[in-house]
């Protein structure tokens, strides 16, 4: 969790944007929400050359 901390507001804004569009993910609570955020992102950012 500790890459988020190192993400811009603009680039954590535009995943976290992409992420509540995402009509096939259901959030149950708000540490089920952390986790399918951060696996939301370490997936999307693994198909390019970001870290």
């Amino acid at each position: 969790m500790d890459f988020l901390a190192e993400l811009d507001g603009g680039t954590l804004k535009a995943e976290l944007l992409a992420f509540l569009d995402c009509e096939d993910i259901e959030v149950d609570s708000m540490e089920d929400f952390k986790e399918k955020f951060i696996e939301y992102i370490e997936e999307d950012f693994s198909y390019g050359d970001c870290e």
